[in-house]
């Protein structure tokens, strides 16, 4: 990859920031998804999508990203070392308020595979029709067996095997129901669900000592064996040598509050989810539409990733293939590991660190999916599609790094909204009358609440102190006006129920800015 090529793969959208340089260590403000880094037919649905739903383009590159990882599934890992190959499977996780079209983003990225998925069940239908006549005559021939052929030791008539559906999509998040539908699809699955509260609320077993399910997903996300028994159904114990479960949806602040407990952070399982909550944006009618070409280039990646086949092991069964890295891709992925292991170990916070931890993996993982689709769409710069190079492992890099950033800028706000529940609710009182108030009319509507001026002052200064805004003085009608200015640090992504909870995130709150000015009575 030349350099001027690679300065653009690692250029955001902030202008000449570059990507993959170090991260800034206290990320405030929401910075957008590095679209650019991902191969060009991608990076064309998600920017076209975003425009034609005046959506974010997050809401469509998260879920791209599962299911991307889900098509390519148990087919192919990316091999770090002897013993640390990392499989295709992501979980997204869009945070959202209601009312802002984050259901177009899975909507629109899981196109391919559900039209592929539908296609699949109208020949699975066809499939069972033909085996009802099938299983009729083995019904016959076997009463014939029964009568006169047994006796005479002759072998009974093989029972013709049941059909077995295609799968790609599921809704259904229980292990139990899981587990036959990997079994008969070995390449994986993708959990696809508009809202993840039901996914979330799932591990709430975890608390009454009924934490299998959990356990489970945590081998899902490593495509590790699972073994499942079940209560009912035949046969009773499946066992499933790579079980791959990729992850996608969306949540709104507050439900991810009362879903993700204390529990998740300390299994792990919340470390593995891939979060990014990108500011509210106020809806606008837009003639804008996704064109053609690019939603069947996009089709065409999807459908190329779902041609990848596995390698045949010894005993006839599917194994992944293995890709290794250049010298120039391990060189990047060990400058990245270097790198980021110091980022982790300053962070100084163990939920944060435990999120980093994982994002070593993702890292690799999106580089997996970005030499997958480099390689389906004949992308001449790639020399050998058996090896992962630079510009693969600069992308995944790049693209776990900005991950980074936006799990420390979440949690700093989730935890920064529980912290003070007061400072949180002057904060949206605020935001309601423009972002900015003096300080004489903060005190005069708030009397109730700070008897004293110099009270209400203080309770202001909180806020200073929390940097969620500043002091200013101008000239009122002749008179200086102390005011007080949330500026650039009036977020339209945080609300607050004002109920502090023993939860990982410590009061995760709700995300939607306020419409018509909150009532005059005060905070």
């Amino acid at each position: 990859m030349t350099s001027d090529t690679t300065k653009e793969h690692r250029r955001n959208h902030e202008g000449d920031a570059d990507a993959l340089g170090p991260p800034r260590q206290s990320p405030a403000r929401y910075q957008p998804f590095p679209t650019a880094l991902l191969p060009g037919p991608l990076a064309r649905l998600v920017s076209e999508a975003a425009v034609a739903t005046v959506c974010d383009e997050t809401y469509f590159a998260l879920p791209m990203l599962s299911v991307l990882a889900a098509s390519i599934g148990t087919t192919r890992r990316i091999r770090l070392k002897s013993r640390w190959c990392e499989p295709s499977v992501v979980w997204s996780v869009v945070v959202a308020p209601s009312g802002t079209q984050k259901s177009a983003g899975p909507e629109e990225a899981s196109g391919p595979l559900r039209q592929r998925q539908s296609e699949a069940f109208k020949s699975y239908n066809a499939e069972m029709q033909e085996h009802t006549v099938s299983l009729a005559k083995y019904e016959t021939a076997r009463q014939q067996w029964m009568s006169r052929g047994m006796s005479k030791n002759e072998t009974p008539p093989p029972r013709p095997a049941e059909p077995q559906p295609e799968r790609h999509i599921v809704q259904d998040v229980t292990v139990e129901a899981l587990a036959p539908i990997l079994k008969a699809n070995p390449r994986g699955l993708l959990v696809l669900r508009d809202e993840l509260a039901g996914w979330l609320k799932s591990f709430d077993a975890y608390k009454s000592g009924k934490g299998g399910d959990a356990a489970h997903w945590l081998e899902m996300h490593g495509a590790r064996e699972l073994t499942v028994d079940r209560k009912g159904g035949d046969p009773k114990t499946i066992f499933v040598p790579r079980a791959a479960v990729s992850v996608t949806g969306t949540i709104q602040p507050r439900v991810l509050q009362e879903s993700l407990g204390r529990e998740q952070f300390e299994s792990g399982l919340a470390a593995r989810l891939l979060l990014a909550m990108p500011p509210r944006r106020p809806k606008k009618w837009t003639d804008a539409e996704v064109s053609p070409s690019a939603l069947e280039g996009y089709r065409r990646v999807v459908h190329g990733l779902l041609s990848l086949r596995h390698a045949i092991g010894p005993d006839g069964a599917p194994e992944p293939i293995d890709l290794t890295l250049t010298p120039a891709g391990r060189q990047a992925f060990i400058d990245f590991y270097t790198e980021h292991a110091g980022r982790q170990a300053d962070t100084g916070d163990e939920d944060l660190s435990a999120a980093f931890s994982k994002l070593e993996g993702y890292a690799a993982r999106f580089a997996l999916i970005v030499h997958c689709v480099r390689g389906v769409i004949g992308d001449p710069t790639l020399a050998d599609a058996s090896m992962i190079d630079e510009d693969s492992i600069g992308r995944g890099v790049g693209i776990a790094r900005w991950f980074a950033s936006e799990t420390e800028r979440i949690y700093a706000e989730f935890r920064r909204a529980g912290t003070d529940q007061e400072a949180e609710r002057i904060r949206l009182w605020i935001e309601g009358r423009g972002g900015r108030v003096t300080v004489r009319d903060f005190h005069r509507a708030n009397q109730q609440r700070y008897a004293k001026a110099v009270d209400a002052r203080k309770a202001l200064e909180r806020l200073a102190a929390a940097e969620l805004g500043a002091f200013g003085f101008s000239q009122d009608e002749g008179r200086p006006s102390e005011w007080f200015d949330l500026g650039g640090h009036s977020d339209s992504d945080k609300t607050s129920d004002g109920t502090p909870e023993n939860r990982g995130f410590v009061n995760v709150t709700g995300s939607e800015k306020s419409g018509p000015p909150v009532s005059s009575t005060g905070v």
